[in-house]
Order: C-alpha cells, then structure tokens, then sequence
C-alpha cells in the first residue's frame, strides 16, 4: 500500500493558527476559519475526483461540498471530522444571522474537536493570552478565540494528513481498524457460563 504522496502526519497547522490568531474579533474568526476550512474541502474534493472543477466558478454550498468529500472518502477514519465540520458551518451561519455567534454552538464546535486533540485541552484551563506580534506589541486573546483558532488548525491538519491517502487506502485502513476493535471487544466482552447436565 504505497503513493507517492506524502504520509506525514500533519494534526496542526502553524501558519493556518497563525492566521487566524491574528484576527481581532469573533465574528471575523469565525468566518475566516469557515473560509480556510472550506478551501481545504475543496482541495481534498479536487485532489481525489476524477473530473476537476473550479468550486469558485459554481454556487456550491458547504454542506453539498461536506456530502461530496464524504463520497470521496473523507470521512471514513474519523466520523467526529464530519460532526465538526456541520457545526462550523452552522457557526458560520449563526453570525450571518445574528448580532453574534450562538454560543452553543460555540462550545459544541469546540467540545467535538476538542474531544480528538490533547493540545486543545491543555489550553482550557487557561484565561486569556497575551501574545505579541512580530512588531514586538503586545495583545490580549480570549481563551475562547484562542482554542477556536487552535480547533480550526487542527480539522486543517486532519484533512490535510487524510488528503495523502487514496481511497482504496482509506477503506483499507479502515476494515483493518474495524478488526482490531471487533477483536478487542471480543476480548473483553465476559465470557458465558456453560452449565453441566
């Protein structure tokens, strides 16, 4: 099972954090990461179809490009990706509609990433940041925006790692997961008591 694509593990994404780190307001941090998260979609829907198209030149919207991807593969080792990648969009569309993003939503986005990366839970506990930028000024960062641009580098990474694999070898990967769970409740699973006649 070889490619000759890359399989490095790319879970966090620095320049993608870094970016987003830098935006001042919710909303727009928001919306941002909606936007590099819908462009990484496109690339992963691009880079594994067999007909190429521009999803700039056509009106698609983020969940017919979600629904794709999961045709193309997506999904497969990771169905939290999917939960995730629906309530972005539904973030997304609370601000659209709203003075601001509901904050259920918030926490759920983040509570589902959250739940697949020790990184993002090391930061919990913390309050806001003060980060300094390359001008040497100083800057608060609630710790709600900070963790939001943390969840949004890491689904970047994640589908960026899952980009490198083709389907067959998604499939593959994911049967062989299935046994090894299959076989590790078996094991677990209590044995039934035979009675004598």
């Amino acid at each position: 099972m070889t490619t000759n694509k890359s399989k490095e593990s790319v879970l966090f994404d620095e320049s993608t954090f870094d970016h987003l780190i830098n935006c001042r307001d919710i909303d727009n941090l928001i919306i941002k990461g909606h936007l590099i998260i819908e462009h990484k979609i496109d690339e992963f829907i691009d880079n594994h179809s067999i007909i190429k198209t521009n999803f700039q030149n056509h009106k698609i919207g983020f969940n017919l490009k979600i629904d794709i991807a999961k045709v193309l593969g997506l999904f497969i080792l990771s169905e939290d990706l999917f939960s995730a990648l629906i309530l972005l969009n539904k973030l997304r569309n609370s601000i659209a509609h709203n003075l601001k993003p509901d904050e259920e939503l918030f926490n759920n986005f983040i509570q589902v990433v959250d739940s697949d990366s020790s990184l993002i839970k090391l930061y919990k506990e913390f309050g806001d940041v003060t980060l300094t930028n390359d001008s040497g000024e100083q800057y608060k960062v609630s710790s709600n925006h900070f963790r939001f641009s943390l969840c949004i580098a890491n689904l970047y990474g994640r589908i960026s790692e899952i980009s490198n694999f083709t389907l067959k070898e998604l499939i593959t990967l994911k049967t062989r997961k299935f046994r090894i769970e299959k076989e590790r409740n078996r094991k677990s699973a209590p044995k039934a008591k035979t009675k004598n006649p």
